[in-house]
């Protein structure tokens, strides 16, 4: 029933982003893996597609939208949704969202420091984003922080900070896991991937969430849309021919 449920949700997306000409690959490519999508087209933070539940963890903050990858994105605030039915870090999985500068780089002199995205697997914690300063040079992290300080594992993309991207560019994130690793890829890039010290969760997970900025001066200055939990990992390969596809279709 859940399958089709989730089939017949994608295929009404589908049919109405057609009517724009915006119709993201991801749904075509793996529409029967698809357990969370997040468009913000309605201009809410409200998932499109859930396989959990559909009732936010906490009422968005200060949310704001701008266009984006396909119809809107989130400009300002944060969203925060429950983990059960739509991600699961117990079992294979794989984050897909885009990500753009929503003003110029460097700010009175600075970078700022990113923080897109956070997740409470049980009792670790999975955070990424880009560190402000020197830190932040060079990569896009992945940190799973545990209450062992010695179990911390941190992963990155070399050369993939994103402090060269120019303003209103988007570009794409993909996060993929097992309860063995977890890999993070930026523009279509090859995952890397890590081997975590302890299984990265005991069950579904708590919550998760997505942070913009909160206010309209912030110099987070990022856009986040299109965001999407499939239920199995992704290949190199497959991340390579998403991404690729995605970009043929926003320049058409």
């Amino acid at each position: 029933m859940k399958t089709f449920y989730v089939s017949t949700v994608v295929a009404a997306l589908m049919t109405a982003a057609a009517a724009q000409e915006a119709v993201n690959p991801v749904m075509e490519k793996f529409a029967d893996h698809i357990s969370l999508y997040v468009n913000f087209d309605d201009e809410t933070v409200n998932p499109a597609l859930a396989g959990g539940e559909k009732t936010l963890k906490a009422p968005p903050r200060n949310p704001g939208f701008a266009p984006g990858l396909f119809g809107k994105a989130l400009r300002l605030g944060s969203a925060s949704y429950h983990c059960p039915g739509n991600i699961d870090f117990s079992k294979p999985g794989t984050l897909i969202y885009w990500m753009a500068p929503a003003g110029e780089w460097p700010v009175e002199g600075k970078y700022p420091y990113l923080f897109p995205f956070v997740a409470f697997p049980g009792d670790s914690k999975i955070v990424m984003g880009r560190q402000a300063g020197d830190y932040g040079k060079t990569r896009i992290y992945l940190n799973v922080e545990t209450p062992e300080r010695k179990d911390w594992v941190g992963n990155g993309i070399a050369g993939g900070s994103g402090r060269d991207w120019a303003k209103d560019s988007w570009h794409m994130i993909v996060f993929s896991w097992t309860p063995e690793s977890t890999g993070i890829s930026v523009d279509g890039k090859p995952v890397n991937e890590v081997a975590l010290k302890r299984p990265l969760a005991k069950g579904e997970g708590e919550w998760f969430a997505f942070t913009t900025q909160l206010k309209d001066d912030s110099v987070h200055q990022v856009m986040i849309d299109e965001i999407t939990v499939l239920n199995r990992k992704l290949s190199d390969e497959e991340v390579k021919s998403l991404y690729d596809e995605t970009l043929k279709r926003v320049k058409k």
